[in-house]
């Protein structure tokens, strides 16, 4: 299955018990563990701990297999092969749980073809994003929202949307053009949003500046925006 991806070539890192036990279980053919009779809120628990990796991010880029930097955790796709009422609900926590990083700009590199490996359905489930813009680069919230359309990600449905650039003046202008929809946020405190510190090597090199839409750090922490 394409959710196998995004879970290729990953780390050895040490297993907690909940982790093996889970593994086990939920990828047995003769198991007799009633797991889909577990309330929904433990199910989705369980998934976050088997496919979600709060400490990395996955990159889409055409004519590649998703790629996932920094990993942290090892990540047991294999429980979408259960069965279909099971992979429903977990692709919905891989795909909306996890960060993804896809090129928004130019515009010709932001086409279907980012989310080939993973096909237009499971995109649709997407629902944090974070992309990288340069001196140049145009916000203009309506175009970026139909651009992401033809990958299948419905902009509006994002929890979290981030920018981020080493370009002070961009970040500025920018700011202050769009600070109706738009908040800064520092470097630093991207782990709010689930993606860790230092998030890419380049990090300690350059100064980065980061826009994230509004609500985002509502959503996930709690913190009132100004």
């Amino acid at each position: 299955m394409t959710e196998a991806t995004i879970a290729d070539n990953q780390p050895e890192v040490s297993r907690s018990p909940l982790d093996i036990v889970l593994a086990q279980r939920l990828t047995r053919q003769d198991t007799t563990f009633a797991f889909q009779k577990l309330p929904a809120e433990l199910r989705i628990q369980i998934y976050e701990e088997l496919l979600v990796d709060a400490g990395s991010f996955v990159v889409l880029a055409a004519r590649l297999q998703p790629q996932r930097p920094k990993q942290t955790k090892t990540l047991y796709t294999a429980i979408l092969s259960t069965c279909r009422n099971i992979h429903d609900e977990a692709s919905s926590v891989l795909y909306g749980s996890n960060s993804f990083w896809i090129n928004t700009w130019p515009a010709r590199w932001c086409t279907a073809e980012l989310v080939k490996s993973i096909g237009l359905a499971n995109a649709g489930k997407i629902r944090k994003v974070f992309t990288y813009f340069s001196a140049g680069d145009h916000i203009d919230k309506e175009a970026i929202a139909r651009r992401y359309s033809t990958l299948g990600i419905d902009f509006a449905a994002l929890h979290v949307w981030a920018l981020r650039t080493s370009d002070k003046a961009t970040w500025q202008a920018n700011l202050k053009e769009h600070g109706s929809w738009l908040i800064s946020i520092e470097e630093r405190e991207m782990w709010r949003l689930g993606l860790n510190v230092p998030w890419s090597g380049l990090a300690i090199l350059f100064d980065y500046y980061w826009l994230v839409r509004r609500g985002s750090l509502r959503r996930y922490s709690g913190i009132l925006e100004t």
